[in-house]
């Protein structure tokens, strides 16, 4: 059985903070797997920012997901986490090639059967749980197990 979930602003704002940063630094370092217009460094920087806030508020809609299923902690919230996660990141990709936002460069390996490329399939599948892992650790580290005894 589930413990209620109450989540308070504090763990909301850790969570949007990790998930933006874990992102940001994701997006900067994929970002010539994609081929987009010419765009300035700013441009660029700007988009990736962009990218970054809407992965950490889906990953913030991930982590209510997931808590409502299973509250918090365990092997399926973390799962349901990441499983979440990769379904998310082939809707973007999928919606984003629909609307003509982007293509991958040749370089991009793309998820067979899938057809998404490789790497934003991972990031929102690795970095989800360890958002949310980051963010609950940060609220109470003596809880995750790795406090003083």
């Amino acid at each position: 059985m589930t413990t209620p979930i109450y989540i308070s602003k504090y763990f909301v704002v850790v969570l949007l903070i990790s998930a933006f940063a874990l992102n940001w630094v994701w997006e900067v370092a994929q970002s010539s797997a994609y081929q987009t217009a010419e765009q300035s460094m700013t441009e660029s920087l700007f988009f990736c920012t962009l990218a970054s806030v809407i992965d950490a508020v889906t990953i913030l809609g991930i982590f209510i997901a997931a808590a409502f299923l299973f509250g918090r902690g365990g092997w399926k919230f973390y799962l349901t986490i990441a499983l979440l996660g990769a379904v998310c990141a082939v809707a973007f990709e999928k919606i984003a090639f629909t609307f003509g936002w982007w293509n991958y460069h040749e370089k991009m390996p793309r998820v067979p059967l899938l057809g998404t490329g490789l790497s934003p399939f991972l990031q929102l599948t690795l970095l989800s749980p360890l958002a949310v892992w980051l963010a609950l650790y940060w609220q109470n580290p003596k809880k995750m197990g790795c406090g003083e005894t």
